[in-house]
């Protein structure tokens, strides 16, 4: 994402880019980016299936019982997840509930099926409003406007085209917006560091002048408050009658204020 020398203020962007000026720098080393989105588009759209899945299990595991580390590792590469060896095994790990060094089926989905951060960070993105306003003229201009989901469905693929249109420039701008944004501070809290400790300050975890800030692994991420502070217990009567009669201050006689 780049850098700012130390003092320099980041500027803001300038707004959306013609859609060749965004792609040209990859365009420029791959000129099969166009093929390579719409590839992983159609892998994506394909997962929705648990049968794709099974696909992609079957075709790692190697003619063994069970998933390998190794194999998970070129499951995850075949359908573009891409982490270094430390969170590969993080995320083995955390999913191999048995401890038994392989993933059956049921581990691998739950493996593939988190999402990943970029689909963390548009989750947050108003995607669905904004293609939902788009349909809005063509609900407005249908005769069956008085319900709205029949009207869409009468839409023909010619309106469609027109929709996905007006979806694309608007699309454009809304990411262009979010990933300036982004760009932005990335580049101010770079900035910052070297300003307070130089260029060591860039190592992945530090925080300002306090020094290295210590966080938890995937495990503890995906175990939850659970993991931390325990379950709560499903001995009710047990946990009534200690309540009740056996605490410290179980024959302290009392009125409610509501009597």
């Amino acid at each position: 994402l780049g850098s700012a020398p130390p003092g320099q203020v980041v500027q803001e962007s300038e707004g959306p880019k013609p859609a060749a000026d965004l792609g040209s720098r990859f365009m420029e080393g791959d000129e099969n980016l166009a093929d390579e989105v719409r590839a992983q588009l159609k892998k994506t759209f394909a997962a929705r299936d648990e049968r794709f899945w099974k696909k992609v299990y079957d075709r790692h595991l190697k003619g063994e019982d069970q998933m390998s580390k190794e194999n998970f590792r070129l499951a995850m590469q075949d359908i573009g997840i891409f982490l270094d060896e430390e969170g590969e095994r993080e995320v083995f790990e955390s999913v191999d509930t048995d401890g038994d060094e392989g993933l059956d089926f049921s581990e691998f989905l739950f493996a593939v099926k988190r999402p990943s951060k970029i689909e963390q960070w548009t989750s947050g993105l108003p995607l669905a409003k904004l293609v939902a306003a788009a349909f809005v003229p063509v609900i407005r201009l249908s005769e069956l406007k008085d319900d709205p989901l029949v009207a869409l469905s009468e839409c023909s693929s010619q309106t469609l085209s027109v929709v996905v249109e007006g979806v694309n420039v608007a699309l454009h701008e809304l990411l262009w917006k979010h990933i300036s944004e982004l760009r932005n501070g990335y580049r101010a809290l770079k900035s910052k560091n070297l300003e307070i400790q130089g260029p060591e300050a860039l190592s992945k975890f530090s925080v300002g002048d306090v020094g290295t800030m210590s966080c938890g692994k995937i495990n503890d991420f995906y175990g939850g408050l659970g993991s931390r502070v325990g379950y709560p217990s499903i001995k009710f009567r047990e946990g009534m009658e200690r309540e009740h009669t056996g605490m410290p201050d179980s024959h302290v006689k009392f009125k409610t204020p509501n009597y």
